[in-house]
């Protein structure tokens, strides 16, 4: 497998705004879904009903469920593709186990 480089530097401000944009939508998926009690599709759809039967943190059943999602996509997608998902996945699930505190 052909490990892709990231040159941060010429793609600085794509990055920057990259990851704005997934923070904002981490924080709105979050903020939207957690205060009206509504499971979404998906992951965190799932995380969200087994989390009512488990007694669990929605955004920690959440992260667990992904990892093995998350590797299967850095091995065929590579690595701008791990890295972004990633850190969308670690804010996704904090926001989801803050949010409520606030």
């Amino acid at each position: 497998m052909k490990m892709e480089k990231i040159d941060f530097r010429a793609e600085g401000k794509q990055l920057a705004w990259d990851y704005l944009l997934v923070t904002l939508g981490a924080l709105a998926f979050a903020a939207f879904f957690l205060p009206h009690d509504i499971a979404p599709g998906g992951v965190t759809g799932i995380a969200t009903v087994l989390s009512s039967v488990t007694g669990l943190n929605v955004g920690l059943l959440s992260f667990l469920i992904n990892l093995p999602l998350f590797a299967i996509g850095w091995r065929r997608v590579g690595l701008r593709f791990a890295v972004r998902s990633f850190i969308s996945m670690i804010l996704l699930s904090l926001f989801i186990d803050v949010m409520p505190e606030f």
